[in-house]
């Protein structure tokens, strides 16, 4: 089987092939979180740290999640919070913690983001987790007039290549969760953002 495959596929690796790959260059950028948000996220991480021991399985992967959550973007975390309301012993807590969630929508995250944007001067790429971040930056977007392109898990295949169409074309911005990820040739953008 190995030698009849031989003859059929061939398997060149980077070494071995003379594909010259650009540089590139990682850059950190540092964001100091609002008072009111690092009070927040202070306040989740507490639930997170005291609700875990003893919780059932189920609560402890939505408390990993709900941790994950608070560090993207604070309204990344209110479905999990709402899920969790019920289930945690203070839930006038945790709808106190969902009212500030939405309240702080236009995070110290999504300011910067929005300016390292403005200051690129082509097309970039915005990878985020979260669906709830990803609503968030691209309402972000609206409101700045930053053209961009949608692409997450719950378009069509259809609309995903739309999309795909008109960042290539005329949008700045592709605003991507982990579906951007899916094998597909974005070699016209130069600059991505996590």
């Amino acid at each position: 089987l190995r030698s009849l495959l031989g003859e059929l596929i061939i398997r060149n690796r980077r070494a071995t092939s003379d594909v010259k790959f650009t540089k590139r260059y990682a850059k950190t950028i540092r964001i100091q979180l609002s008072k009111s948000e690092k009070e927040l996220y202070d306040s989740v991480s507490d639930i997170v740290r005291n609700q875990y021991a003893g919780s059932p399985q189920q609560v402890k992967m939505a408390l990993r999640i709900l941790q994950e959550e608070i560090g993207s973007i604070p309204p990344a975390a209110v479905s999990t919070l709402e899920s969790l309301k019920d289930k945690l012993p203070d839930s006038v807590a945790v709808s106190d913690l969902i009212r500030q969630c939405n309240h702080l929508a236009f995070s110290e995250k999504v300011k910067v983001l929005i300016d390292v944007i403005n200051k690129i001067p082509d097309k970039a790429i915005v990878f985020t987790k979260f669906r709830a971040s990803h609503a968030a930056i691209t309402t972000a977007m609206e409101k700045c007039g930053i053209p961009y392109s949608p692409l997450h898990g719950g378009l069509t295949r259809h609309e995903k290549e739309k999309s795909i169409k008109e960042f290539q074309h005329s949008s700045k911005v592709l605003v991507a969760t982990d579906v951007g990820s899916e094998g597909r040739n974005l070699q016209f953008c130069n600059h991505i953002v996590n």
